[in-house]
């Protein structure tokens, strides 16, 4: 069942958050969480990051993160983190980005980090960060392209903005 689910998720994606603003809410979040949840497994993860379907993790990533709605731009985070990690979590079934992919994946998170009221909320500021934080770690070039974007972590490391300790342990490292 994992993997008919994880088979049907990038298309579920292309359906009901990469068809444009007029998506109903409840329909693009079902499709964020089934995303999410494909990573709950080894197997899942390994399907949803293949060439083919991760480029439609990556758009609905993009996509959802900055929209205007908490929920779903809470849940693209997770999307974000999930699929930052999957391939550290499982390095010999799951595929590295590819350059393409991870530039823009890279480019939507920080964007949503430098223009988010911090914090918005930790259940989305905290995966945020980390996912921007797993997806340079030992990679030089992505570790540029992050400072090139030049974010400024102060406000998540400023307690009286942001409260939540995770979150200003992973912006300070």
């Amino acid at each position: 069942a994992c993997a008919q689910v994880a088979a049907a998720a990038p298309g579920l994606l292309v359906k009901y958050t990469l068809a444009g603003p007029d998506v109903p809410r409840p329909d693009r979040m079902m499709a964020l969480r089934v995303a999410v949840n494909c990573f709950a497994y080894e197997e899942g993860a390994a399907i949803v990051m293949q060439p083919g379907s991760v480029e439609s993790l990556v758009e609905a990533v993009a996509e959802s993160i900055n929209h205007d709605q908490p929920a779903i731009s809470k849940t693209a985070a997770v999307l974000a983190f999930n699929l930052a990690g999957s391939q550290k979590r499982h390095p010999k079934s799951v595929s590295s980005l590819s350059e393409e992919s991870k530039v823009r994946f890279l480019f939507a998170a920080v964007e949503r980090a430098r223009d988010c009221v911090v914090p918005t909320s930790p259940e989305e500021a905290y995966p945020l960060l980390s996912a921007i934080a797993i997806a340079v770690d030992g990679d030089l070039d992505s570790c540029e392209l992050v400072n090139t974007l030049d974010i400024d972590f102060s406000s998540y490391l400023d307690p009286t903005i942001c409260t939540d300790d995770k979150t200003a342990h992973v912006a300070k490292h």
